[in-house]
């Protein structure tokens, strides 16, 4: 970030995800602490750990045809859908969203949405119920 100052935006262009998530929280608090923003161009893709990383941006903006995907998660055979509520397992996932300006609902939603093997692409109406386009951190 140093050598490259003048950058206030993060691109993500095509971003399905990862097999690392607290690499992914760390990119995403590392965006969030540097101010920057985040954008996914006209059909661009982010999913899983890439949409972790995109709500990060203290504004969060998308072209035209852009996809955001969520899922559960899974570690170690243990499924975040299949886990009660109460489980300790979500809290760093909730504090994290939490941390990224938005409500504990988004993991909920997100979790429960798909199972980690299929993808959930969210739809227009859902993307706006949790202000996840053009929002500004608070």
């Amino acid at each position: 970030m140093d050598a490259n100052s003048a950058v206030t935006t993060v691109v993500l262009e095509n971003v399905p995800g990862t097999d690392d998530t607290n690499a992914s929280f760390g990119i995403g608090r590392r965006i969030r602490a540097e101010g920057l923003r985040t954008h996914i161009p006209a059909d661009g893709v982010v999913a899983s750990g890439g949409t972790d990383i995109f709500v990060s941006g203290v504004i969060r903006t998308a072209g035209e045809g852009a996809y955001i995907g969520v899922h559960s998660w899974i570690s170690d055979g243990t499924r975040g859908i299949d886990l009660p509520n109460s489980n300790l397992l979500h809290q760093p996932f909730i504090t994290y969203y939490q941390e990224m300006g938005l409500p504990s609902d988004f993991y909920w939603f997100a979790v429960r949405s798909a199972s980690p093997e299929i993808v959930h692409w969210m739809t227009d109406t859902e993307i706006t119920q949790f202000n996840l386009i053009a929002t500004q951190a608070p």
